[in-house]
């Protein structure tokens, strides 16, 4: 289950969409995600929920070590291992929509 995380990051992804937000629906979100976590038996994961250049969110949950209960911070260093290909893949996409790349372009030029 170590990806269980990035999968949940991912998803969770997906169905966020751009919307405004009160103090009150921030958390009722937080409240989900501690609940959820704990029931997956996550040990801590970061999220953060970005609209253009501004971070609207940011937050750790439970530990990024759990031997020495170091906290999951906004801050705290992970790899992302295969979720990187998601975001490339998204890139490319944005490329393409933009009129500045082909999906036939070759790789080399």
């Amino acid at each position: 289950m170590k990806s269980f995380p990035f999968i949940f990051a991912a998803i969770l992804s997906i169905y966020l969409t751009p919307v405004e937000s009160s103090n009150g629906d921030i958390k009722e979100f937080d409240e989900y995600i501690r609940t959820s976590i704990s029931e997956a038996n996550i040990a801590g994961m970061g999220i953060a929920i970005v609209s253009g250049d501004s971070i609207l969110f940011a937050k750790g949950y439970g530990y990024s070590n759990i031997q020495t209960k170091e906290p999951f911070t906004p801050q705290t260093v992970m790899n992302i291992a295969s979720i990187s290909k998601t975001f490339v893949g998204v890139a490319i996409m944005y490329l393409v929509e933009q009129g500045l790349i082909s999906l036939d372009d070759n790789v080399n030029s």
